[in-house]
């Protein structure tokens, strides 16, 4: 059994994982990462960053790292029906949003990390308690030791059964096809706009990244038995063509020069009742998977890296239980609350107002953006160590 019982085990070497690591290790916290895929590869496509996640990035001085990667040029975002029109206060600043293909985020978040805190090809398989430490079971048959761990292994997470039972995903009834398309295959696109086109049952997002070299999208549709059923499989670019036929000659051209696309199921979770036991804690989709609708999947993954390095700072891991409460404490709220807005905000998208709950009182639109973006998890987090109080929620009419 390797003797790693004086650190913090992170599961998954996504943004979650990979975000905590490095908070974690830049305030002197020993820390390891477990990823069961066997490299860290050119998966996904584009990821927004947010305001509330750039402040934190910002704290763990990967900023002029970022601005290596990726252009200062700020985004904006422009809104428009099926039919191309647009609406008349459509363009708006996105409060300093900077795009990345997710592969350069993963490359940025792991840049710091010394190449033995990494650990591919361990897929987890089950955690157990052993004394003042825990014990972690991998499919290879090998164990560590570890005095806590973060379960940042995604929706399907190995280690969310430790601590807590929740219920299956739940299938929103509707497909995301998502690629990236040269920018110079679309040379009258405007390049440095975000654009997000709505219209029955389906809407369309393109946004650039990689200085503006490739243009990201993501189709919502409507999905059938099949589709269903597939988490992420190949998509066919004739079928998407198909199913924004009688749309807007601009996203007609866009599907027109795709070559390759993958399609997800999209699935979120209920809000979990508690996101720690003892000294285990989920963070990333392990303790909120929520809907794209927003763009905070991953910004909400780097909140909660934050928010971890906070509560552990300068602290014992004797007292790593004590800290994970805080945490829960400080995060839960306001990520559950992001999740069900998530949600309804992709049946407004798609004009599916019938399946508005009743109860479900959102405040509007514009309220919960400004509130998600001018967030500073890390201070919450620290107001919340002291004895503070954790986050207010926006209240008001739903959307």
């Amino acid at each position: 059994m390797a003797r790693t019982a004086e650190s913090v085990a992170v599961i998954g070497a996504g943004i979650a994982g990979l975000a905590t690591a490095t908070g974690l290790a830049d305030a002197g916290i020993p820390v390891r990462v477990y990823e069961q895929a066997e490299a860290l590869g050119e998966v996904g496509a584009g990821v927004s960053l947010a305001p509330n996640s750039l402040r934190v990035l910002d704290s763990f001085g990967l900023t002029d790292r970022l601005s290596e990667i990726e252009s200062r040029e700020p985004l904006r975002m422009a809104f428009y029906n099926h039919e191309g029109v647009r609406s008349e206060d459509s363009e708006v600043d996105a409060r300093g949003a900077r795009p990345i293909h997710r592969a350069d985020l993963i490359d940025m978040l792991s840049w710091r990390l010394e190449p033995d805190a990494l650990r591919l090809g361990a897929r987890l398989v089950g955690v157990d308690e052993n004394g003042d430490g825990l014990v972690l079971r991998f499919a290879d048959g090998s164990t560590e030791t570890a005095a806590a761990v973060i379960g940042a292994d995604g929706i399907h997470s190995a280690v969310r059964p430790f601590v807590v039972d929740a219920p299956d995903p739940v299938f929103s009834g509707m497909i995301a096809y998502r690629g990236l398309v040269p920018a110079e295959r679309l040379p009258d696109w405007p390049i440095h706009e975000a654009q997000l086109y709505t219209g029955p049952g389906r809407h369309f997002i393109s946004f650039p990244v990689r200085r503006a070299k490739l243009l990201n999208f993501v189709a919502f549709v409507a999905a059938d038995d099949e589709m269903r059923e597939s988490w992420s499989a190949p998509g066919d670019p004739a079928e998407l063509a198909k199913e924004f036929a009688g749309w807007n000659e601009s996203v007609r051209g866009l599907i027109d020069r795709i070559d390759k696309t993958f399609r997800w199921g999209l699935y979120d979770r209920e809000p979990l009742p508690t996101w720690v036991r003892g000294r285990v804690a989920l963070a990333g989709d392990a303790a909120h998977a929520m809907l794209p609708h927003v763009g905070q999947g991953g910004n909400q993954s780097i909140e909660d890296a934050a928010a971890l390095v906070e509560v552990l700072r300068d602290r014992p891991l004797t007292e790593v239980a004590t800290a994970f409460q805080e945490y829960d404490r400080a995060r839960r709220e306001r990520a559950s609350y992001i999740q069900r807005f998530s949600r309804r905000l992709g049946l407004q998208y798609d004009g599916r107002h019938a399946e508005f709950s009743t109860t479900d009182q959102l405040a509007g639109r514009e309220d919960v953006m400004r509130w998600i973006f001018g967030h500073d998890s890390a201070l919450t987090a620290r107001q919340v160590r002291a004895g503070g109080p954790s986050v207010s929620l926006p209240t008001g009419a739903a959307i």
